[in-house]
């Protein structure tokens, strides 16, 4: 709906182009986004474009948003996308490329999966993975010890109270080992280590925050990267 509706009645295919297909310096890439992409109309499409009204009803269900507090989420996103597009480089980024062009740009703007690089290399150790459909807190269920090195966690404590989420977390590293780091990002709802498992759960802030700010996966609020201790 972005790209086929919203986006050709704020700007044509050639300043798009200009955006996505031509390499800038940092204070360039400002300056463009500043002076001859995110004028008036874009700032003003782009924040009822992204308000909670409209994502629940295009994107999202409503009730995702249960636990967001948050003023002006429509502004929330057009500030990452500014991040993305005039900090970050976005002649590099394939998820900006897809959001806006359809597609990614081989050779210049690839998701790292698809990279030649790589995708040999996974290709040749799909026999290790093991798929499983599941609730998290069930499925966790089936295992003990230390079963788990490891936990992409995508943005998935979004949609929990912060009770569910503690105990989420605890249900984790019941079955993580020691050294294990936990990752996870935070959309529109802060979640962070609770006090409750401060003796469990270190929190590596810095590295976190270095993270969040290259991400090329920018819509989110923050990111978390969590260790967990030896008891």
């Amino acid at each position: 709906t972005f790209r086929t509706k919203v986006l050709p009645a704020l700007h044509r295919r050639r300043t798009v182009d200009q955006l996505l297909l031509v390499h800038r310096d940092p204070a360039e890439r400002a300056i463009f986004w500043d002076e001859h992409f995110a004028h008036r109309r874009w700032n003003g499409v782009m924040r009822g474009f992204c308000s909670p009204a409209v994502v629940g009803r295009l994107g999202r269900d409503p009730a995702f948003f249960a636990h967001v507090d948050m003023p002006n989420v429509g502004q929330h996103y057009l500030d990452r996308v500014r991040h993305a597009c005039a900090v970050l480089d976005p002649s590099t980024n394939p998820y900006l490329h897809y959001i806006f062009r359809g597609n990614y740009l081989p050779g210049q703007a690839m998701p790292d999966y698809l990279n030649e690089a790589t995708i040999g290399v996974l290709r040749d150790r799909l026999d290790r993975l093991e798929i499983v459909c599941g609730e998290l807190e069930s499925t966790l269920e089936g295992y003990e010890g230390s079963a788990f090195s490891a936990c992409n966690l995508s943005d998935i404590f979004e949609w929990m109270s912060p009770s569910l989420y503690l105990r989420m977390l605890t249900a984790l590293l019941d079955v993580t080992t020691p050294g294990a780091r936990l990752a996870y990002w935070n959309n529109l709802v802060i979640r962070s280590r609770p006090e409750a498992l401060a003796s469990r759960l270190h929190t590596h802030t810095d590295l976190a925050a270095d993270i969040h700010h290259e991400d090329r996966s920018f819509m989110y609020r923050a990111f978390r990267v969590e260790e967990v201790v030896a008891a």
